[in-house]
Protein backbone atom coordinates (compact mmCIF):
# COMPACT_ATOMS: atom_id res chain seq x y z
CA UNK A 1 0.00 0.00 0.00
CA UNK A 2 1.27 3.46 -0.88
CA UNK A 3 1.48 6.02 1.87
CA UNK A 4 1.55 9.79 1.62
CA UNK A 5 5.04 11.18 2.20
CA UNK A 6 4.28 14.81 1.30
CA UNK A 7 1.13 16.84 0.88
CA UNK A 8 0.69 20.54 0.25
CA UNK A 9 -2.07 22.85 -0.96
CA UNK A 10 -1.36 26.35 -2.28
CA UNK A 11 -2.41 29.05 -4.72
CA UNK A 12 -0.27 29.70 -7.78
CA UNK A 13 1.57 32.98 -8.11
CA UNK A 14 2.26 35.02 -11.22
CA UNK A 15 -1.01 34.05 -12.90
CA UNK A 16 -1.91 37.64 -13.79
CA UNK A 17 1.37 38.37 -15.58
CA UNK A 18 2.18 37.95 -19.26
CA UNK A 19 -0.30 35.75 -21.14
CA UNK A 20 -0.93 33.39 -18.24
CA UNK A 21 -4.44 34.65 -17.49
CA UNK A 22 -5.25 34.38 -21.22
CA UNK A 23 -3.94 30.82 -21.10
CA UNK A 24 -6.23 30.01 -18.18
CA UNK A 25 -9.21 31.54 -20.00
CA UNK A 26 -8.36 29.41 -23.06
CA UNK A 27 -8.20 26.31 -20.85
CA UNK A 28 -11.60 27.20 -19.36
CA UNK A 29 -13.11 27.85 -22.80
CA UNK A 30 -11.82 24.55 -24.17
CA UNK A 31 -12.94 22.74 -21.00
CA UNK A 32 -16.48 24.08 -21.41
CA UNK A 33 -16.49 23.07 -25.08
CA UNK A 34 -15.65 19.44 -24.26
CA UNK A 35 -17.94 19.38 -21.17
CA UNK A 36 -15.04 18.98 -18.74
CA UNK A 37 -16.01 22.25 -17.03
CA UNK A 38 -19.53 23.54 -16.41
CA UNK A 39 -20.37 27.17 -15.76
CA UNK A 40 -22.08 27.50 -12.37
CA UNK A 41 -22.20 23.67 -12.25
CA UNK A 42 -25.12 23.91 -14.71
CA UNK A 43 -27.29 25.42 -11.97
CA UNK A 44 -29.75 28.22 -12.65
CA UNK A 45 -31.14 30.54 -9.97
CA UNK A 46 -34.04 28.20 -9.15
CA UNK A 47 -31.63 25.27 -8.73
CA UNK A 48 -29.44 27.39 -6.50
CA UNK A 49 -32.35 28.42 -4.27
CA UNK A 50 -33.58 24.84 -4.03
CA UNK A 51 -30.09 23.65 -3.05
CA UNK A 52 -29.73 26.59 -0.62
CA UNK A 53 -26.67 27.81 -2.57
CA UNK A 54 -26.67 31.54 -1.99
CA UNK A 55 -23.29 32.07 -3.62
CA UNK A 56 -21.84 30.07 -6.49
CA UNK A 57 -18.68 30.69 -8.47
CA UNK A 58 -18.72 30.40 -12.23
CA UNK A 59 -16.01 27.71 -12.24
CA UNK A 60 -14.98 27.87 -8.58
CA UNK A 61 -13.41 24.67 -7.26
CA UNK A 62 -13.83 22.74 -10.52
CA UNK A 63 -10.92 20.46 -11.32
CA UNK A 64 -8.55 21.17 -14.17
CA UNK A 65 -7.17 18.46 -16.45
CA UNK A 66 -3.63 17.13 -16.52
CA UNK A 67 -1.04 19.32 -14.77
CA UNK A 68 2.74 19.31 -15.08
CA UNK A 69 5.37 20.91 -12.89
CA UNK A 70 8.64 21.94 -14.53
CA UNK A 71 11.89 23.12 -12.94
CA UNK A 72 13.24 26.31 -14.46
CA UNK A 73 15.55 29.16 -13.56
CA UNK A 74 13.66 32.42 -13.18
CA UNK A 75 15.37 35.71 -12.37
CA UNK A 76 18.52 33.85 -11.31
CA UNK A 77 16.96 31.33 -8.94
CA UNK A 78 15.25 27.96 -9.07
CA UNK A 79 11.51 28.09 -9.75
CA UNK A 80 8.75 25.64 -10.60
CA UNK A 81 6.54 26.50 -13.55
CA UNK A 82 3.00 25.09 -13.72
CA UNK A 83 1.57 23.93 -17.05
CA UNK A 84 -2.03 22.76 -17.56
CA UNK A 85 -3.45 20.70 -20.42
CA UNK A 86 -5.85 22.86 -22.44
CA UNK A 87 -8.10 19.88 -23.30
CA UNK A 88 -6.50 19.84 -26.77
CA UNK A 89 -3.23 18.23 -25.63
CA UNK A 90 -1.32 21.51 -25.41
CA UNK A 91 0.28 22.41 -22.09
CA UNK A 92 -0.09 26.12 -21.31
CA UNK A 93 1.85 28.00 -18.64
CA UNK A 94 -0.47 29.36 -15.95
CA UNK A 95 1.83 30.38 -13.10
CA UNK A 96 4.44 29.33 -10.57
CA UNK A 97 4.73 27.52 -7.28
CA UNK A 98 5.27 30.17 -4.55
CA UNK A 99 8.98 30.80 -3.84
CA UNK A 100 8.80 29.53 -0.27
CA UNK A 101 7.60 26.09 -1.40
CA UNK A 102 10.11 25.58 -4.23
CA UNK A 103 12.92 23.99 -2.14
CA UNK A 104 10.69 21.43 -0.40
CA UNK A 105 8.58 20.56 -3.45
CA UNK A 106 11.61 20.44 -5.75
CA UNK A 107 12.94 17.33 -4.02
CA UNK A 108 9.74 15.44 -4.93
CA UNK A 109 9.35 16.44 -8.61
CA UNK A 110 10.71 13.11 -9.84
CA UNK A 111 8.50 11.14 -7.43
CA UNK A 112 5.06 9.60 -7.72
CA UNK A 113 3.07 12.86 -7.69
CA UNK A 114 -0.66 13.36 -7.79
CA UNK A 115 -1.43 16.95 -8.75
CA UNK A 116 -4.96 18.31 -8.70
CA UNK A 117 -5.74 21.87 -9.78
CA UNK A 118 -8.88 23.83 -8.96
CA UNK A 119 -10.10 27.06 -10.54
CA UNK A 120 -10.74 29.88 -8.07
CA UNK A 121 -12.31 33.29 -8.54
CA UNK A 122 -14.09 34.43 -11.68
CA UNK A 123 -17.72 35.51 -11.69
CA UNK A 124 -19.96 34.73 -8.72
CA UNK A 125 -23.73 34.67 -8.50
CA UNK A 126 -25.05 35.84 -5.14
CA UNK A 127 -28.71 35.27 -4.43
CA UNK A 128 -30.27 37.98 -2.28
CA UNK A 129 -33.83 38.84 -1.30
CA UNK A 130 -33.79 41.38 -4.15
CA UNK A 131 -32.62 38.95 -6.84
CA UNK A 132 -29.27 37.91 -8.21
CA UNK A 133 -26.10 39.95 -7.94
CA UNK A 134 -23.14 38.98 -10.10
CA UNK A 135 -19.70 40.03 -8.93
CA UNK A 136 -16.34 39.29 -10.44
CA UNK A 137 -12.96 38.41 -8.95
CA UNK A 138 -9.77 37.61 -10.77
CA UNK A 139 -9.23 33.98 -11.72
CA UNK A 140 -6.72 31.87 -9.85
CA UNK A 141 -5.63 28.28 -9.44
CA UNK A 142 -5.24 26.30 -6.25
CA UNK A 143 -3.05 23.20 -6.45
CA UNK A 144 -3.06 20.15 -4.25
CA UNK A 145 0.15 18.12 -4.52
CA UNK A 146 0.42 14.68 -2.95
CA UNK A 147 3.54 12.51 -3.11
CA UNK A 148 3.12 8.79 -2.56
CA UNK A 149 5.84 6.47 -1.31
CA UNK A 150 6.07 2.75 -0.77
Amino acid sequence: MENIVYQKEFKLVGISFKDRILNLKQIISNGVEVWALRAYLDKNVADMKESKLYQLGEFDEQKLGDIRLERIEFEGKEAIKVLVNDYQDNYLEVGFVPDGLVPELSEYLDSNLKITGYITGGNFKNITDDGVVVRSLGYGIRLQVIVYGV
